[in-house]
């Protein structure tokens, strides 16, 4: 019974001690190292969703990887500019900044799956909706 017990500590000991953890970074979550385009598919207020009930109605956030994004509704993607700006990511902290000319939004990366981000705003940001975003959707010309 004692070599047991033995076997069993020993075995623990040797699988916690001296292993290292490495820190989890998120830059590519964004962009993937180029620029990658996220639809915000889900704006929520409150409980409620107030983004466009078409995919092709919706806005999207492209990422690029140095360290610029543009905020543009879908449809409007090759015909004006949208919103620009810079963001920040603190990997660590899980929280990202977007600054734009006169606000920053500030959002904590609450929830991050294989398909999706779900941010949600940090008390000093300048909107108050959480978000979801998915990779951009592949949209059908027979959706407009």
């Amino acid at each position: 019974m004692r070599k047991l017990v033995f076997l069993l500590f020993f075995g623990l000991i040797a699988c916690t001690s001296g292993v290292d953890l490495s820190k989890v970074h998120y830059d590519y979550l964004l962009n993937d190292g180029n620029s990658k385009v996220w639809m915000i598919d889900q704006m929520i207020i409150d409980r409620m969703d107030i983004s466009a009930g078409f995919d092709h109605q919706k806005e999207l956030l492209i990422f690029y990887q140095n360290g610029n994004f543009q905020y543009i509704p879908m449809q409007e993607l090759g015909h004006k500019k949208g919103r620009t700006g810079n963001y920040s990511l603190d990997s660590e902290g899980r929280e990202l900044k977007m600054y734009f000319k006169k606000d920053v939004w500030h959002f904590k990366l609450d929830e991050i799956t294989e398909d999706s981000i779900y941010l949600t705003p940090l008390s000093d940001s300048k909107v108050e909706f959480s978000m979801q975003l998915v990779p951009l959707k592949e949209i059908f010309l027979e959706d407009f």
